[in-house]
């Protein structure tokens, strides 16, 4: 072969993940960092211009720079005097081991150790079997399957392992998609879900979130005796807001869990927190209410923020 590289260039960054109240940022916590090299380019040849040899070096070049993706963190964050490497021939007693980076080909090999099945899905394989995606790789996220699904709709190959691995704290798949006629693809990595932390987000910018207004609301006739008539309706209004809290709680809970026992858990948890909260303050006025109001929030988020991040760290 015959190569002559181009330009290649990439990012290598913190991975930041901001906990808000209110819709500022009161703490921000940085789970790990992230290497991404994309944009690769080179020319090669075979020497006896042999188009097989060509797809073939492609593929080893790209499994190679995957591996790159997972080995440059761990030599660079690593300390071999406080750990011990997953490679270490004559492991040091009394260390911990050491974290261990994720990329495409490390998540497939980690799979691979793990007893999961490999599948490597062809352009005929695809053909025979349609609903593999649905079928057989139900277990990873919806956006790990979409992605799946478009790269075998365009005929390319797709190379992806059974079902999530975990791995010093990470969570996710790993997952190779090659052009067969040229043997080149992309390598990615996948974890974590943001859509119920999108939601949770949106409600930080009420002035009041829904578990205050449920107390203030339920409370509201005790302030205007002209509104004694409307007592009923402000109970259930109160209630519906308390209902609309422990579920979007719960989603947000789902959306960050991937692990249904701590997911499960974590929502019967706090919804018998916001129960026993609306409970314990259903009788005072609406003014306390307000006043109090904000410190019931920011109280219960916290409550919220440190066991969800304990019992399910967001990943990247």
């Amino acid at each position: 072969m015959v190569e002559v590289t181009g330009k290649t260039f990439g990012l290598f960054h913190a991975i930041a993940h901001p906990i808000y109240s209110w819709g500022v940022a009161r703490k921000v916590t940085f789970p790990g960092v992230n290497i991404d090299v994309g944009y690769q380019r080179r020319i090669a040849a075979a020497k006896d211009n042999d188009e097989s040899i060509w797809i073939a070096y492609n593929r080893m070049r790209g499994q190679y720079a995957s591996a790159l993706e997972h080995a440059v963190p761990e030599r660079f964050f690593n300390d071999p005097a406080k750990c011990n490497s997953y490679d270490n021939p004559s492991p040091t007693a009394g260390l911990p081991a050491c974290p261990q980076a994720i990329s495409a080909v490390k998540a497939l090999s980690l799979a691979a150790t793990q007893g999961q099945k490999i599948y490597t899905i062809t352009k005929e394989v695809y053909q025979r079997n349609p609903n593999i995606v649905s079928t057989q790789l139900s277990a990873h996220s919806e956006q790990a399957r979409s992605r799946i699904q478009n790269a075998l709709n365009q005929g390319l190959e797709v190379t992806i392992h059974e079902r999530l691995i975990t791995e010093s704290g990470w969570k996710g798949s790993g997952y190779i998609l090659i052009d067969p006629s040229t043997g080149a693809g992309a390598y990615e990595i996948e974890g974590g879900s943001q859509g119920a932390s999108l939601i949770s987000k949106i409600l930080d910018f009420l002035f009041v979130p829904l578990l205050s207004w449920g107390v203030i609301l339920g409370n509201i006739n005790h302030l205007l005796d002209d509104l004694k008539h409307l007592d009923g309706f402000f109970k259930w209004l109160g209630a519906a807001t308390v209902i609309i809290d422990v579920i979007l709680t719960a989603l947000q809970i789902v959306g960050q869990c991937k692990d249904s026992a701590a997911a499960a858990f974590l929502i019967l948890g706090f919804t018998a927190l916001i129960i026993t909260l609306t409970v314990v303050f259903a009788g005072i006025s609406p003014l306390l209410a307000w006043a109090i109001a904000p410190f019931i929030s920011i109280a219960k988020n916290a409550v919220q923020d440190y066991y969800l991040n304990m019992y399910c760290p967001k990943t990247s």
